[in-house]
């Protein structure tokens, strides 16, 4: 880090409004890379955006600007609440030349836009913005520009020192609209200011598609006492395509940590399981009414219940010369699917079955929620799946012995279980309120051990 500080962004929609965790995410990162002077700002116009990529609000020089945005059709939403967004074409080439009040400090000449996006999976194009988008911020402000899903930040969880996790509280950077720009001396070095006055302008909105892998690799130095490491034999794979005419598979690769070990696993999947699968979900899209999600998932478990069976056998029997109880089980279990990184699959449903997103080695929140509750049954927990309509987020649920956030269901009790982020554990409810929350049951959700 050059330790010219940074400015993040924030504008405002529905979604991030519900999604908290990207600002303590990001100030979390920029700490741990040694980042010191960070202010953060809360974006109510397009005009107010326009000026401050202008020309630098700060008390202290940037070299790096993080925005936060959601795109929503085909728009870059500034305040989704007050219609304001904005777009290339839009931009005022006179603004740069116009003296600004907000000139406190100054840009790097180097200084880069990071422009970090919420997507609702709108599928208009293939491949993201494009190079056109890119280059009119580009050329508009003076800053090399970037697009990345805000998903990418749950891959990479670098935690505060105590005293600095002690200080950033979320009440720390609620910011007041309506308020002038005010910067306070707080401590740790964080800085938190209020936004503008909201000017209301009509701008022709951008299309950004949330079709982007985020396919890097964890670094898990320093994180690790020893490694296990798991592979299926050709005894293994011979018994499981027995009875299978095409014997043809591959080999899925996956590495976590958990219990200061890094665990480095092969699994055999069937070309066979990949096929059934995908016909699966053609037919599980074609599942009529409003109230379908329930029998989507429960059909796909159901078709797909054999075909982890060596995934979750290999699980428990680590488990087992570990010494581990069901509680840790089942966390290693979570700490799995957490790995795998987060990407909205772009078909009908937005949705994988397990199979595929353990040869994909990627999917997002009820995907591999999924994965998740299907290898639990295979191990012969009672797991539920959690969902909310009000987040836009699905989690899983588990009938164990914790501590934490749970929902009841006919006598038993379900802890939530977050498969996207990470370090999670069991219980541990970061998205809203339950009262926003909506249990499924799963009609085989306790299947016999393994």
């Amino acid at each position: 880090m050059t330790g010219k500080g940074a400015l993040i962004l924030v504008c405002r929609s529905e979604q991030l409004d519900h999604f908290g965790w990207f600002a303590r995410r990001l100030h979390a990162q920029l700490t741990a890379d040694g980042q010191i002077d960070i202010t953060i700002l809360e974006i109510s116009s397009s005009v107010q955006l326009q000026e401050i990529l202008f020309t630098c609000p700060t008390p202290h020089n940037v070299s790096e600007i993080h925005l936060f945005a959601e795109f929503r059709n085909e728009r870059l939403w500034v305040d989704q609440f007050a219609g304001e967004y904005l777009a290339p074409d839009a931009i005022d080439p006179l603004a740069s030349a116009q003296p600004s009040s907000l000139a406190i400090a100054s840009y790097s000449p180097n200084a880069t836009c990071k422009i970090w996006f919420w997507s609702d999976g709108d599928r208009a194009q293939e491949g993201g913005p494009g190079f056109a988008i890119l280059k009119g911020f580009e050329e508009s402000f003076g800053h090399r520009c970037s697009f990345l899903p805000i998903g990418q930040l749950k891959q990479q969880s670098p935690q505060p020192a105590a005293s600095q996790k002690q200080d950033f509280d979320r009440s720390s950077v609620t910011i007041d609209a309506r308020s002038k720009v005010t910067t306070q001396a707080p401590r740790s070095h964080f800085r938190v200011n209020g936004s503008l006055g909201k000017c209301a302008a009509a701008l022709v909105g951008v299309g950004l598609i949330y079709t982007f892998l985020i396919d890097s690799e964890l670094d898990y130095s320093g994180s690790f006492d020893e490694v296990v490491a798991y592979q299926d034999t050709s005894y293994d794979i011979d018994k499981i395509t027995a009875q299978m005419e095409d014997k043809s598979g591959e080999m899925s690769a996956h590495t976590w940590i958990y219990d200061r070990k890094k665990w480095e696993y092969e699994w055999f999947l069937a070309d066979e399981w990949l096929a059934a699968a995908d016909r699966e979900l053609s037919q599980a899209a074609e599942i009529p009414g409003g109230g379908r999600w329930g029998l989507i998932y429960n059909q796909l478990l159901e078709k797909n219940q054999d075909r982890l069976t060596s995934v979750a056998r290999s699980l428990k029997r680590a488990a087992d010369k570990q010494g581990y109880d069901r509680y840790e089980l089942a966390s290693l279990t979570l700490a799995f699917v957490q790995h795998i990184p987060y990407r909205i699959p772009s078909n009908d449903l937005g949705l994988m079955t397990p199979p595929t997103t353990l040869s994909k080695r990627w999917g997002d929140c009820d995907t591999k929620s999924l994965l998740y509750v299907l290898v639990m049954q295979q191990l012969g927990f009672d797991v539920s799946l959690f969902v909310s309509g009000r987040y836009r987020h699905a989690m899983a649920g588990v009938n164990i012995n914790a501590m934490g956030t749970s929902m009841g269901h006919r006598g038993r009790k379900y802890y939530f279980a977050e498969t996207t982020t990470p370090g999670h554990r069991i219980g541990q409810l970061s998205t809203g309120s339950t009262m926003w929350w909506s249990l499924i049951p799963l009609t085989n959700s306790a299947a016999d051990e393994v």
